[in-house]
């Protein structure tokens, strides 16, 4: 595959509406007591609709141990997909490594936090749109070479036809979310052993949602929506949420949500502690015997033509050992920084005290990424995550890449 992937780069510029680039890379990766050298060779293709690209990742560690072995498996080499692309007027299909992955609102899959050790070890996810009048529908799956988890959206606008905008914009919506191997936590891979992904699960978790969005209140400066929502885990439990959404000058949005649920029923089952949890989750839920109420206030703010952003989220679940999250986000868009862009973004659950904000308790996430333009073509970044949380990925806390990067 690698080789005709290389024939047709080399071929490609032969024809006027294929455009090829690449991309070269040099870092330092830095994870436990193991430090790496990543070296990147990313070729491209593109045309008007489509577009692809590939890592040719070569790693070695400080004893000069070349990690070959992640290319002697199927699934070592299609996880070097960097990005596929294709889009049309109504379509659009994506593969790419993701941090994180989100259903919508949120309330079956919330903030999915995935691949932790990126660049060592990484897996592309899988995302697919399609928009028409009527219908919007949205496939995930975390990861195109396993398919363990598929999540969906179908969303049915009845009075497309109609030109009152705010008859015109109430859809209805159902949502679902399926784990084919609930059982089987991620196996995270720093030894230079080839990448493979077994199902060992005899069972599955189901999960679904439907609701109905109606905007309330709508002109060029206000845009006001209300949502009611039903949602349930399959064999388990059931929750109801109801919601408003405001939105004002372009510049400010605030939702406030309520649910009410019932035994053994979570919001946002497949969340950011996931990978962490699965194997026991759906067992859990039994411990759930009494019906509760969950809150979520969450707000943005966006400036400068919506480059510099912050979102905040408080949340809070009203039952048994079970203590309020909250998520901050930060963005800085290169559009109009022009010479930088940075990305920051901290979820902090089971908050007690003011203390547990700290950067080393447990059930907390952070991700910071940020790009220094040199020049259009050549960027000097870095990137640190980490994750705390008390049964741990082969101990994983946090990594550290630095890195310089020239597009060409």
């Amino acid at each position: 595959m690698r080789y005709l992937f290389a024939i047709f780069c080399i071929f490609a510029p032969l024809y006027s509406n294929i455009a090829y680039n690449f991309g070269f890379e040099y870092g330092v990766f830095s994870v436990k007591d193991y430090t790496f050298n990543v070296i990147r060779y990313t070729p491209q293709i593109s045309t008007e609709n489509f577009l692809a690209s590939i890592n040719f990742d070569f790693i070695y560690d400080t004893n000069g141990n070349f990690y070959f072995n992640k290319y002697t498996t199927i699934e070592s080499i299609f996880s070097k997909i960097a990005k596929i692309q294709y889009t049309n007027d109504f379509f659009f299909l994506e593969i790419e490594k993701k941090l994180e992955l989100q259903l919508t609102d949120g309330i079956l899959m919330k903030r999915f936090y995935i691949n932790h050790l990126s660049p060592l070890y990484y897996y592309p996810s899988g995302r697919a749109f399609l928009n028409l009048d009527f219908l919007n529908l949205i496939i995930i799956t975390d990861n195109i070479l396993d398919f363990d988890i598929f999540a969906s959206s179908f969303k049915i606008y009845p009075l497309f036809f109609t030109k009152q905008e705010n008859l015109k914009d109430i859809f209805i919506n159902f949502e679902t979310l399926i784990d084919l191997d609930p059982e089987n936590t991620k196996k995270i891979n720093i030894k230079n052993e080839p990448i493979k992904f077994n199902d060992i699960s005899s069972n599955y978790v189901f999960n679904y949602k439907f609701g109905l969005t109606s905007p309330i209140y709508k002109n060029n400066f206000l845009n006001f929506s209300l949502n009611i929502d039903y949602a349930g885990i399959y064999t388990k439990g059931i929750g109801f949420f109801g919601g408003i959404m405001g939105e004002f000058w372009n510049l400010f949005n605030l939702s406030l949500t309520y649910g009410f649920c019932g035994e053994k029923f979570v919001p946002h089952y497949v969340d950011v502690f996931y990978e962490n949890e699965k194997n026991f989750k759906f067992n859990s839920l039994d411990n759930i015997n009494v019906s509760y109420n969950y809150y979520s206030i969450a707000s943005g703010l966006t400036f400068f033509d919506k480059n510099l952003k912050l979102e905040i989220e408080f949340e809070k679940q009203e039952r048994e050992n079970k203590n309020p999250e909250l998520y901050l986000s930060i963005t800085f868009d290169k559009k109009f920084f022009k010479i930088i862009d940075l990305r920051f973004s901290f979820h902090k659950a089971d908050i007690k005290r003011i203390e547990d904000l700290t950067l080393s308790s447990d059930f907390s996430r952070m991700s910071l990424n940020f790009n220094f333009y040199m020049s259009e073509n050549i960027i000097f970044g870095f990137e640190y995550k980490y994750l705390f949380h008390p049964i741990e990925i082969i101990n994983y806390k946090n990594d550290i890449f630095m890195y310089i990067k020239a597009n060409f």
